[in-house]
């Protein structure tokens, strides 16, 4: 009966590599499921991502185009009221009165930009000289404290050595 016991526990044995061998596999398989799925996954997220920027890149060449075109309309808008202001001054020119005026105008302002440029400077020059006047105060009044404390501290020696 002894060897009918070891084929047994033979049997036994296999079946249990055997069961470990089908586990094992199993496990094998699902790792190697998670990581095609991980795979994916990535190759998913890398696909938006790539997306994301081409729109991105869409949409900026768009609105460039756009600010372009904008500018060039502006431009044109700019160049269209030049003309209009040119012919306006043309007909202006052709009334001598009006230009007279304008210079007139012009010469007056340019008489009160100089009146004021000269307050101005009027103005910066005093308070230049307040600001020195300040500064001065404020070193005589730094001397004489430094004058008082030189005296204190001589009384003070004084006081020391009549002690």
């Amino acid at each position: 009966g002894t060897s009918e016991g070891i084929d047994a526990v033979d049997e036994t044995m296999m079946k249990r590599e055997r069961e470990e061998k089908r586990e094992r596999m199993m496990e094998m398989k699902e790792e190697r499921e998670m990581m095609k799925r991980e795979r994916e996954e990535m190759e998913d997220m890398q696909e938006m991502e790539l997306k994301e920027e081409r729109d991105m890149m869409k949409r900026e060449r768009k609105e460039e185009r756009d600010m372009m075109k904008r500018e060039r309309e502006e431009m044109e808008e700019m160049k269209r009221d030049m003309m209009r202001e040119r012919d306006m001054m043309k007909s202006m020119m052709l009334r001598d009165k009006l230009k007279e005026d304008m210079m007139m105008r012009e010469r007056d302002k340019k008489r009160e930009r100089r009146e004021m440029m000269k307050r101005e400077r009027m103005m910066e020059m005093k308070e230049e000289r307040e600001m020195m006047k300040r500064e001065r105060e404020e070193k005589r009044e730094r001397m004489m404290e430094m004058k008082e404390e030189r005296e204190m501290m001589k009384r003070e020696r004084e006081e020391m050595e009549d002690m």
